[in-house]
């Protein structure tokens, strides 16, 4: 039992503490690593709708990028915008467990983390790895993930734009900026 919580205390660590030290960025490899992995972040979820909601998210990303960004069965090592996804157990706790894109590219890895982070932050801060995988993570499965059409990416920016634009409406910032300078307009009267 000691060890099952050591090794979830010591995923918890890499993947947080340098995103506490760092304000919450993602941890990056070099761009030339041909053995990247990123941990897109842990859970320990029970409910399989929990774990299906991270690889939506990897989803949208794969599908907004289809003219650079390809989804493989196996990366291959030196090979830029392609990435291939695991969900592991993490050794030691039989609920925990990592979301894992793996890149023949560091730079992959790299995008694949930050943006995921910056739709997403509810398995943690990302972290990417030149090299092999911690020990920690056993067990891969291939995680299904599903890219939304064309159709369905045109929908969901129509909807973001009108969102935008009533929200721009009622923004009361801008407003407040114009009452100032207005107010200081006539103070130099």
């Amino acid at each position: 039992m000691k060890r099952t919580w050591l090794g979830l205390l010591c995923l918890v660590a890499l993947l947080w503490a340098p995103a506490q030290s760092e304000a919450g960025d993602v941890q990056k490899t070099k761009d030339a690593c041909k053995n990247a992995h990123a941990i897109l972040g842990w859970s320990t979820f029970t409910e399989k709708e929990q774990h299906e909601k991270p690889w939506t998210k990897v989803g949208w990303i794969l599908g907004r990028r289809k003219a650079y960004l390809k989804r493989v069965d196996e990366y291959e090592p030196g090979v830029a915008q392609q990435a291939s996804f695991n969900q592991y157990k993490v050794k030691g706790h039989k609920n925990a467990h990592a979301y894992v894109a793996h890149c023949g590219y560091g730079g992959t890895c790299n995008m694949i983390a930050s943006v995921l982070y910056n739709i997403y932050k509810g398995i943690g801060t990302p972290r990417v790895y030149c090299g092999p995988l911690p020990k920690i993570l056993i067990e891969p499965s291939k995680p299904e993930i599903r890219i939304p059409t064309d159709e369905e990416i045109r929908e969901a920016d129509e909807e973001a734009m009108e969102e935008e634009e009533d929200d721009s409406f009622f923004d009361e910032d801008d407003d407040d900026d114009d009452d100032d300078d207005m107010e200081a307009e006539f103070d130099e009267d």
